[in-house]
């Protein structure tokens, strides 16, 4: 399965979501590349003589308004992509769920069905050996391992 194959997961609503986002992060570019502008005025006014504190305090107004704009654009965009993520992951889960449930065990499916189901009756019958006490030799052997892996 390759990346394009999981745009089908994605629904008209994710599709808006995504346009809004792009616009709201666009806004938020422009936003941050306005304050350099907006900072290099006010360092020219200071150094000029007769600046009036008015004009100053206008241009600090417009810095402080672009970065206060610049954050409501992320919010909205990273509530988007929440938004987004969250519904595709959760299509994207039920349908591997969905597919993991429709194999069966009499190995209709093939070796792929066998290979799934096989590793978790197989752990399935290590847990309960090891409830019962019969596997006390992999136990210990697992305790061994254990104790030589280094810390950290």
């Amino acid at each position: 399965m390759n990346l394009i194959c999981l745009f089908r997961y994605l629904k008209k609503k994710d599709m808006l979501y995504i346009l809004i986002s792009l616009s709201f992060i666009v806004t938020q570019v422009w936003l941050d590349l306005k304050l350099p502008d907006y900072m290099s005025e006010i360092t020219r006014m200071v150094q000029q003589e007769g600046s009036v504190m008015s004009d100053l305090l206008r241009s600090s107004g417009m810095m402080l308004l672009c970065s206060l704009g610049s954050l409501a654009a992320s919010f909205v965009t990273g509530f988007f992509v929440a938004k987004i993520a969250t519904g595709f992951s959760m299509r994207l889960r039920e349908a591997v769920y969905d597919k993991v449930m429709s194999f069966s065990t009499d190995g209709s499916m093939g070796n792929g069905a066998r290979l799934i189901v096989r590793p978790m009756t197989e752990e399935e019958k290590t847990a309960k050996e090891s409830e019962t006490g019969k596997s006390l030799g992999s136990n210990l052997t697992i305790l061994k391992v254990v104790r030589v892996l280094p810390l950290g």
